[in-house]
């Protein structure tokens, strides 16, 4: 006598296979998440050494954010850090949500570090020697997505970082302009001056000290004023 399933069996079995993949999904989704955060904070650890080696190549001092003139002869910072890294690839973070295929560029420098030297010619490089605490400063770190050869800021400065925190705190909608803060499990990942990377919540770059800074700021709680923190 053959013995089939009967209609209540198929039912519970089925129930079994829904409930579990309800519980899997979610761990499958952010173990990928997980990963795409790893790759992107090894592509920033990358840019982070290459800014070392450039720093030792020219005196000591950061990659400025632009040199030459306006036009074909502008080189921006991730063009003069290329012989360094030798690879495109690494400025795109694999969670950056581009809105057209030339914003290749999701990775950016820092407003506070990002010294122009085309348009302001009695502008010097930023020199290592300058910084008071290097492991604490911020030089590079996830941003809007950008063009290749884009000299605009990309939102990676103190004010925009504080304004992030700020509209968590009071639960206030964010500005697309600031969710690259919260691009990898509500965090980001940052390159520092003496050539480390890790990944940050937005808070923790302010307080206890500000990480945008050139010189150490210390803070106890969120500035009332965000602009304090992007000087």
């Amino acid at each position: 006598m053959r013995r089939f399933f009967t209609l209540i069996e198929l039912l519970v079995v089925i129930a079994i296979i829904a409930i579990l993949a309800a519980i899997l999904f979610p761990v499958f989704a952010q173990a990928r998440a997980k990963a795409r955060q790893t790759a992107c904070l090894s592509n920033t650890k990358q840019i982070g050494l290459a800014v070392m080696m450039y720093s030792q190549d020219y005196d000591e001092t950061l990659v400025p954010l632009t040199i030459g003139t306006t036009g074909s002869g502008l080189a921006v910072f991730n063009q003069l850090l290329d012989p360094y890294v030798k690879n495109q690839g690494v400025w795109a973070c694999p969670d950056a949500i581009k809105t057209n295929a030339n914003q290749i560029r999701s990775v950016a420098m820092s407003d506070n570090v990002a010294i122009p030297l085309w348009f302001a010619p009695n502008n010097s490089p930023l020199a290592l020697a300058a910084l008071d605490f290097p492991a604490n400063l911020i030089v590079m770190g996830d941003a809007v997505p950008q063009a290749w050869t884009s000299n605009f800021s990309a939102n990676v400065n103190g004010f925009q970082a504080c304004s992030a925190t700020r509209a968590l705190e009071t639960n206030t909608a964010q500005l697309a302009s600031r969710r690259h803060f919260f691009r990898h499990s509500d965090g980001a990942n940052y390159a520092f001056a003496d050539g480390h990377s890790k990944w940050m919540k937005i808070r923790n770059t302010i307080i206890p000290n500000s990480m945008w800074s050139r010189t150490n700021r210390p803070f106890t709680a969120l500035p009332t004023n965000c602009s304090d923190v992007a000087l």
